[in-house]
């Protein structure tokens, strides 16, 4: 016993340093901190960890101008790494969120207005960095700001064919000579929470003088052109522009709210054999809703006799018409009952909507049997049509959406019978 306990004790004495050196060994390794795709930037805890940054010209910078017709080089620079698995990512406008640039993988990244055109902010920039991967590491690099610039129309009352994005701050411009000055006149056409809806509208003219147009707001699907106005909302399917002796940049803002589409509703009924449903719509109606919301959980079913609507989804409506909401239905189940009149033979029926169904005849002994009689349809006297209709004695019958009562009629028939006599002994 005493051997035991100091072999265990050995033992505990060298899990002991294990651990010790363990945990040593692990105070030793380098520290990181990495940022997410939704971060800003990275941070980097040990001093061996990799640096990348982005460079424009081979000079390291935070912000570029981009001519709206050219186009910057942006390189990546990565220091302390072999590791060439480099990706690109652009800021969603809102600053929320960072994104893959599809199949920019390469150091070297052209940026024009076609790859940031839809990813500026209210201030007209996009915000683009570089991804590092080694390993399990991630780095990031400083984002880089990309302001959009534009060119200024050669003849000052002309309307520009270029798309403007200035910002509210727009201001007047001189030409290369440095004689004229021109103002801007720009349309922006966005969404109610701020989004672009539509490239904008611009126009360059000379400070001081008149400027005039009729300006077709463009077609959003889904959305129709307002002009928000001391808190109401003009329509602004045209927008009229009419200036005498233009002084400074306007900027107007069209505003895109959602419209109310169509939508389609598919009705599926249950197959009368099994418990199945239509592959392709038995009925098809249509409603309507704004453009984003979502369908009504109730009241797009039909009124179907017979059978049942399940319930269904609610799904947002999308500004293409293209939204389907498809309702299914099960058949209802309808009892057929035969009143026998004190004969016997014939069972009750409960069974799907639709289903053809017969009846044997009863028996009772001393009547022959007459067919039989409807005498309830769904709870009440039926009609002679009804009664017509629904005759079970000549032929099978389809069961309605009513329980029916049927009774059967006899005819009493003639019999023998003997009678006997006791007479007193």
């Amino acid at each position: 016993m005493i051997k035991m306990m100091k072999k265990r004790k050995k033992l505990s004495l060298r899990l002991c340093a294990i651990l010790l050196i363990t945990a040593s060994l692990l105070t030793l390794l380098p520290v990181h901190v990495f940022a997410t795709d939704g971060a800003e930037e990275s941070t980097a805890v040990s001093k061996d960890a990799p640096k990348i940054m982005v460079l424009h010209n081979g000079a390291q910078k935070t912000s570029i101008t981009l001519n709206e017709n050219g186009s910057e080089i942006l390189t990546a620079f990565t220091s302390g790494s072999s590791s060439k698995n480099l990706s690109w990512q652009i800021r969603t406008p809102d600053g929320q969120q960072w994104v893959n640039i599809s199949g920019k993988n390469s150091t070297d990244l052209k940026v024009n207005y076609s790859l940031v055109g839809s990813m500026l902010d209210s201030e007209n920039r996009a915000y683009i960095r570089c991804r590092l991967t080694e390993g399990e590491d991630v780095y990031y690099s400083e984002p880089v700001g990309i302001l959009l610039s534009f060119d200024v129309p050669e003849s000052a009352d002309t309307v520009s064919p270029a798309l403007f994005a200035l910002s509210r701050s727009a201001s007047a411009v001189s030409d290369t000579d440095g004689n004229t000055e021109l103002v801007n006149v720009v349309i922006n056409y966005i969404f109610d929470n701020g989004g672009m809806a539509f490239e904008p509208y611009g126009a360059s003219v000379a400070k001081g003088s008149n400027f005039s147009a009729k300006v077709t707001s463009p077609t959003v699907v889904g959305y129709d052109p307002f002009i928000r106005n001391e808190g109401t909302y003009e329509d602004a399917s045209t927008v009229e522009l009419n200036y005498t002796n233009i002084q400074e940049s306007v900027v107007i803002n069209v505003i895109y709210l959602p419209a109310l589409v169509k939508f389609e509703v598919h009705h599926h009924l249950q197959d009368l054999h099994t418990d199945e449903y239509s592959a392709v719509a038995d009925h098809i109606t249509t409603g309507s809703a704004l453009t984003g919301s979502m369908t009504p959980l109730e009241g797009l079913e039909m009124a179907l006799p017979g059978f049942k609507a399940l319930p269904y989804e609610a799904i947002t409506v999308a500004a293409d018409g293209s939204t389907v909401v498809e309702i299914r239905y099960d058949r209802n189940y309808y009892l057929v009952s035969f009143d026998m009149d004190g004969g016997y033979g014939t069972e009750p029926i409960f069974t799907k909507y639709g289903s053809e169904i017969g009846a044997n005849p009863p028996t009772r002994h001393g009547f022959s049997f007459d067919g039989w009689e409807l005498i309830s349809y769904g709870g009440v006297t039926p009609t002679t049509e009804q009664a017509s209709k629904y005759d079970i004695n000549s032929a099978l019958i389809t069961v309605p959406d009513a329980s029916l009562t049927y009774k059967a009629k006899w005819i009493t028939l003639p019999t023998t019978y003997t009678m006997v006599f006791w007479c007193e002994n």
